[in-house]
């Protein structure tokens, strides 16, 4: 079922994000083709200008369709066909987080894409490719330093990418956590404002722990060595994402008011 909500989620959500994606890639190589050309010199400028506010327009529009597909999809009237869905309440939560993730990832992947558009000079495409099979002839030597005895490099491979989920996710069910607090029984008829005052009730709460646990925990691991600390700043994001997670899942199960 987790898949058909997957499904669900990337059409409503797709037809928002795939146009700004290619306006990107369009606008970066319409400003890099005018860039040589003396009679055109001020449409770079202008195409420049374009790409970061579309770079802005992207980071508020993930924010934007995060909270409104939260709180239309399962705390408005579209919840009342989402929970007769013979789906948990876990699993509405868990595919509105990884399309979320998803499209921020793609983002990055078409910021890079931008930029590489913009700062090719002469590069042809044969250029491009002979590095690309370059690089693939150097991957088997790469991978066969991730070894055992590098358990550094392995722990960095594994813990980056996981680190940047979970601080990417841990604000969202924040703010999921939030909504679904703010529609529970007395607070229902002025859900936004209280939704806010909670949103930073709890951030405070993380902060404050978090301040706390890095005092007396995990600088210790910071003393023992570098990769140490990082498994434990990552444990600890783990753990607030979680209970973030099951308070939503909670509140969704047990306190859904959809009046």
């Amino acid at each position: 079922m987790l898949a058909k909500l997957l499904k669900y989620e990337f059409k409503a959500t797709g037809r928002k994000f795939i146009p700004l994606y290619i306006a990107i890639l369009i606008v970066s190589i319409i400003t890099r083709i005018t860039m040589p050309i003396p009679a055109l010199e001020k449409v770079p400028v202008l195409g420049i200008i374009i790409l970061v506010g579309l770079f802005v327009a992207t980071a508020v529009l993930n924010l934007t369709v995060c909270i409104e597909r939260f709180n239309k999809n399962l705390l408005g009237d579209e919840g009342y066909l989402m929970f007769t869905l013979p789906v948990k309440s876990g699993e509405l939560i868990i595919s509105k987080l990884i399309v979320s993730v998803t499209w921020a990832f793609l983002a990055g992947i078409i910021a890079i894409l931008a930029f590489m558009i913009m700062a090719t000079n002469s590069i042809t495409i044969k250029e491009i490719a002979e590095a690309f099979v370059a690089l693939k002839s150097e991957l088997p030597r790469l991978i066969s330093m991730i070894t055992l005895e590098n358990w550094e490099i392995i722990s960095l491979v594994i813990l980056i990418p996981v680190g940047i989920v979970i601080n990417y996710t841990l604000p969202l069910l924040c703010i999921y956590a939030s909504l679904s607090f703010a529609q529970v029984g007395r607070f229902n008829k002025h859900r936004i404002p209280v939704a806010f005052i909670i949103f930073f009730i709890i951030s405070w709460i993380i902060a404050f722990l978090t301040t706390t646990v890095f005092k007396f925990v995990l600088e210790k691991f910071m003393y023992v060595s570098n990769i140490a600390g990082i498994i434990g700043v990552v444990i600890w994001s783990g753990i607030l994402a979680t209970a973030l997670f099951y308070l939503t899942k909670y509140l969704l199960k047990n306190h859904l008011n959809l009046e």
